[in-house]
């Protein structure tokens, strides 16, 4: 019977140890903290990247962060491109980009941001090489360029053949 005593003293002064010390340490007020977790999801046009904290998205991308963070988006245009339209949560952000740099509110739900890229000087993107129409153009255009520097050719040589 002793010996049930002596254990059931140690196990309590272990779980006291264990569990108790952090509620003693504030007044006996313990507090739980749980990070919620958001999903952001990123919808990047073609001609771009989008950076947030060193990791580079683009097409239809995820992400989670917590409750309460600070998200920020860093966007990189290919070659000849700018930035076109940026729109967080269904709201056109684009005016309030520092440079090619946009900083969210800090997250208390799931987010969407999409961003779209455009030519420098507004010019109009040009069509996918894809595209099922494009094959067909460049060969027109390609064929009637070739007949066009044939013809300049015969037509000199035959003025040079009736120079002789």
């Amino acid at each position: 019977m002793e010996r049930q005593r002596y254990f059931a003293f140690l196990a309590a002064l272990l779980l006291l140890s264990v569990f108790g010390s952090t509620a003693f340490a504030d007044g006996g007020n313990t507090s739980l903290t749980v990070n919620v977790p958001f999903t952001v999801t990123l919808q990047v046009g073609d001609h771009g990247k989008v950076t947030v904290d060193g990791t580079d998205y683009t097409g239809n991308a995820r992400f989670q962060r917590d409750a309460g963070t600070v998200v920020t988006y860093t966007f990189t245009p290919n070659g000849l491109y700018s930035v076109d339209k940026a729109i967080y949560n269904g709201v056109e952000v684009t005016d309030e980009l520092s440079g090619n740099t946009y900083t969210a509110p800090a997250l208390t739900g799931n987010a969407t941001l999409e961003v779209s890229f455009k030519l420098l000087g507004g010019l109009p993107n040009p069509p996918h090489t894809g595209d099922s129409n494009l094959a067909s153009i460049l060969f027109a255009v390609s064929a009637f360029g070739l007949g066009f520097v044939l013809l300049i050719l015969i037509t000199a040589r035959k003025r040079k053949a009736k120079q002789i």
